[in-house]
């Protein structure tokens, strides 16, 4: 009786044992999905991170669903996105299904090297989305795409090549929420930035756009452009710019 007795504490005893050890598991699993959909809408729009098989102390974040995003803010001293803790060990970033790209959302992710765009739908690319992506060398805008925002592309540094997916519906580069003033510099300070061919559906250009590009020599802006803002190519390499027709 007495051993049947010890062997039932000792089973329980494991039991209890696991418990911490499940509940830790399951905490880290936990920091690596979850919901991100825009306010009223967050579990719309999910991500996930997975290890990468080169080198699994890196991951591809994937953003899925249907929908907008959610806005976040990120500075020196803050940062509530939910993948924050994991922001500077992401290279690769897959955006699948939704319509926009939140604000900051993969600002300042330092070792991010590719965006991957499997959507038809995604018309927004938000304030700040991608700012300060410094390793960030090469991105291809998908047809869909009918607005980036202001600081989109800000201080990515390492930008070396730009491009449109054949088709593109983009108008605007700047601005937020229909306003091209509210918020300015989509590529400022783009400084491997050499040159760009802007689809011809654009129209607007907004302020401080390209101001900052040093190495930008040539850009192909579309005859259909109607609004230029100030300083939109200020501090280039620029020499020539031919004024579209729609401008004079």
């Amino acid at each position: 009786m007495k051993k049947r007795l010890l062997a039932t504490l000792l089973a329980l005893c494991l039991i209890v044992g696991l418990f911490p050890a499940m509940a830790l598991a399951d905490g880290v699993e936990s920091d690596k999905n979850g919901t991100c959909g825009a306010a009223g809408s967050e579990s719309s729009v999910t991500w996930a991170l997975t290890e990468n098989e080169d080198n699994p102390a890196t991951y591809t974040l994937t953003i899925s669903g249907s929908g907008a995003m959610a806005d976040y803010s990120v500075d020196s001293s803050s940062d509530n996105r939910p993948w924050s803790l994991y922001a500077n060990n992401i290279t690769k970033v897959v955006i699948q299904g939704i319509t926009l790209i939140g604000e900051q959302a993969f600002k300042s992710m330092n070792v991010l090297t590719e965006v991957e765009f499997d959507t038809l739908l995604l018309e927004t690319i938000s304030v700040g989305a991608f700012q300060s992506c410094a390793s960030l060398d090469k991105i291809e805008i998908p047809k869909s795409v009918v607005t980036i925002e202001g600081k989109a592309f800000r201080d990515c540094t390492g930008l070396k090549t730009v491009t449109f997916e054949t088709g593109s519906q983009l108008t605007t580069l700047g601005g937020t929420g229909g306003n091209v003033d509210s918020s300015k510099d989509t590529f400022v300070r783009c400084s491997s930035l050499v040159s760009i061919s802007l689809p011809d559906s654009v129209t607007t250009i907004g302020r401080g756009c390209f101001d900052g590009c040093t190495s930008l020599t040539a850009v192909d802006v579309p005859d259909g452009v109607s609004y230029i803002g100030e300083a939109a190519f200020r501090n280039t390499a620029i020499t020539e710019f031919t004024v579209p027709s729609a401008l004079t």
